[in-house]
């Protein structure tokens, strides 16, 4: 199969395709090859979100079922969706600024921003 990545970190992304062959070795790859967001991922691609900041594609072109990849996207969602809306009512929460330690205002932020990074990737696949 081929991989894709996606990253903004050029740090990720540069030790990813110093390690892309042994990448590729490992997950019996043909090749690990950097999109960068405006790029369009090949057809036939699904995406894992590995964390808010690495995505990875794999063409799945004649080895998996859509419907169900579909499934797995729709399970993914599922997943998400009640912990995106839990911090949200959090955050907006009456005193919440207030109230609520900042450590624990700034934790809460980044959970959010991740949670929501994997949903608009898990959305775009």
């Amino acid at each position: 199969a081929d991989f894709y990545f996606r990253t903004e970190s050029t740090e990720i992304r540069d030790v990813l395709l110093a390690q892309a062959g042994d990448f590729c070795t490992l997950a019996r790859g043909n090749s690990l090859v950097y999109l960068d967001a405006a790029a369009e991922p090949p057809k036939g691609c699904c995406v894992k979100v590995l964390s808010d900041a690495l995505s990875l594609l794999v063409d799945l072109t004649g080895i998996i079922d859509v419907e169900t990849e579909i499934a797995r996207l729709t399970k993914e969602i599922e997943r998400l969706t009640p912990m995106i809306d839990t911090y949200k009512r959090k955050i907006s929460a009456p005193e919440y600024l207030e109230k609520v330690p900042e450590s624990v205002q700034v934790v809460n932020a980044e959970k959010l921003a991740s949670y929501e990074a994997e949903m608009d990737a898990t959305m775009s696949a």
